[in-house]
């Protein structure tokens, strides 16, 4: 295949790490992983708050718009100096990693250079509730049947696009993957975390506190688990707006010895907190338009070989194969939560073999290399990707 070191690629995105949770990291890993493939990147649009360290390539330019008072305005003056920018750059291609706010860019730059863009689609931004406005809708709408192609992370997110009449040639489903180069570097120069948890059987949920990702169910759950299983202890890593409701429901169920919210957490530590943990778990459910697209953070444990648990809703049941890589659970039954977990904890067996099926299957099928190269193809017409 062709060498693509001459091909330039316009990154649109307003999710940049540390902001964007799993669609920045996902992004930072795609966007490294195409400059590393000879791709010259132009990256603009996160928010001041984006840490360019983050991406390595020597191929790519980073430009931040401001946020704060002046915000409105700096969109506006990306947006009216995008086509001169693409035209003096020689910009072969436009990728934006969500329709909103950058969509209608792509839309402005096609419609006077002729440029075509490409729309990555995630889950919660195509759902009705998040879109209320007929003005939103109707941009949405120009957005997605403007786009050469519209990306997507799921059968489930495939089905909400159909919904909203992307014609189905538009749209491609390329799952999320992972950088098992950086995560296995993480894990081998993690830090040792032990503050009580060694010796006990450690749950681990990595996720913003956010209704939908299902931290109550899991906590409703854990007295069946005691009754079997008093050494059981549950770990929580992120921040958000259920903290303080979360941390009361533990209180009220007398479950303080048995649940610690370690807040924001840094990737060396996160590393050795899968390395403690036996199983992670996450049953997000469908919540006021509130959904999983995918989660990210289940290929994160596999690659640490742990198995999962995860919420039967969304996007989900493509990014944990029950039975294979670890078990999908009514995500509003603590019985079913209680179950599900009970039986990995006591069939250590089967835990391995799930948490080692799912590690062979990112190695085989979820690299990073392998789905940033599926994008590739098709962004560049398959005139592709330097081999490594």
């Amino acid at each position: 295949m062709k060498n693509c070191k001459h091909n330039k690629l316009l990154v649109l995105s307003y999710d940049l790490p540390p902001r964007g949770g799993g669609i920045g990291r996902y992004t930072q890993d795609l966007v490294n992983q195409w400059a590393e493939s000879g791709v010259h990147i132009l990256l603009i649009g996160a928010p001041e708050v984006a840490d360019p360290t983050l991406f390595e390539g020597h191929r790519i330019r980073i430009r931040l718009v401001k946020r704060g008072a002046m915000r409105s305005f700096s969109f506006w003056r990306l947006f009216l100096m995008l086509p001169w920018l693409v035209y003096k750059e020689k910009v072969e291609k436009v990728f934006i990693t969500n329709w909103t706010p950058y969509g209608i860019c792509g839309v402005w730059v096609k419609i006077l250079t002729g440029v075509p863009y490409f729309v990555a689609s995630h889950g919660k931004e195509l759902m009705a509730e998040t879109c209320p406005s007929g003005i939103h809708r109707a941009l949405r709408k120009t957005v997605f049947r403007g786009a050469e192609k519209v990306f997507t992370i799921s059968g489930f997110t495939r089905d909400l696009l159909l919904n909203l009449k992307v014609f189905d040639r538009k749209i491609l489903q390329i799952p999320n993957g992972i950088n098992l180069r950086r995560v296995s570097n993480v894990m081998n120069d993690g830090l040792v975390y032990d503050s009580g948890f060694r010796g006990k059987r450690v749950i681990l949920t990595v996720a913003r506190l956010d209704m939908h990702k299902g931290h109550d169910k899991v906590i409703e759950a854990l007295p069946l688990l005691l009754q079997e299983f008093p050494d059981i202890h549950y770990v929580v890593c992120g921040e958000g707006v259920l903290k303080e409701s979360l941390g009361l429901l533990v209180h009220e169920r007398g479950l303080d010895q048995h649940v610690t919210f370690l807040g924001f957490t840094a990737d060396s530590m996160l590393s050795s907190l899968y390395s403690l943990a036996e199983i992670f778990v996450m049953v997000s459910r469908n919540e006021n338009g509130c959904v999983e697209g995918f989660g990210l953070s289940f290929l994160e444990a596999a690659a640490a070989g742990k198995p999962v648990i995860g919420g039967n809703s969304g996007g989900i049941p493509d990014a944990v194969i029950h039975g294979e890589t670890g078990f999908l659970v009514d995500p509003l039954s603590t019985t079913d939560i209680a179950e599900r977990i009970g039986l990995l904890l006591r069939d250590t067996a089967l835990a391995t073999r799930l948490g080692r099926q799912g590690r062979i299957r990112l190695e085989n099928k979820l690299d990073i290399k392998l789905i940033a190269g599926k994008y590739l193809q098709q962004i560049f017409d398959s005139k592709f990707i330097k081999r490594n």
